[in-house]
């Protein structure tokens, strides 16, 4: 996994933190972690934008970590999780469960209180797929 990570500030008023795994290969089998982002205390809000390759997503799940000791919870990774944004989750592009072969999708999450956010992905052609992740918050 060839992803990038900036933590701009650590103030609270000023901190941003951006990552981006582009090319990242997606298999047909289970989940793939796809982007992980630790150390998202002190931020508000996230904007994550994914944008599908050759193949099209058959399953999108948000993980978090509430504390960098606890495990991943997974919070989001079925169809109306994101046809119907609830709870954390502001807004959503559409069922990123579904993400068509060749397009974008996107979210926006509320990070209060949260340690960590963890992207798991899987394709449905057994030759797997390839999709970009970008991910800021702030």
């Amino acid at each position: 996994m060839a992803q990038d990570t900036v933590i701009s500030n650590k103030r609270f008023t000023e901190r941003h933190v951006y990552a981006s795994n582009p090319s990242v290969t997606v298999a047909q089998a289970g989940l793939t972690t796809i982007l992980e982002v630790p150390e998202i205390a002190d931020t508000v809000r996230c904007f994550c934008q994914i944008d599908a390759g050759s193949q099209a997503l058959d399953a999108f799940e948000i993980q978090v970590k509430v504390h960098p000791d606890g495990d991943w919870v997974a919070l989001y990774n079925a169809s109306g999780d994101f046809t119907t944004p609830a709870g954390l989750l502001v807004g959503a592009s559409g069922d990123l469960t579904g993400l068509a072969l060749s397009t974008t999708g996107w979210f926006i999450m509320e990070t209060r209180g949260l340690y960590g956010i963890r992207l798991q992905a899987s394709c449905d052609n057994a030759a797997g797929s390839v999709c970009d992740v970008y991910f800021a918050a702030g």
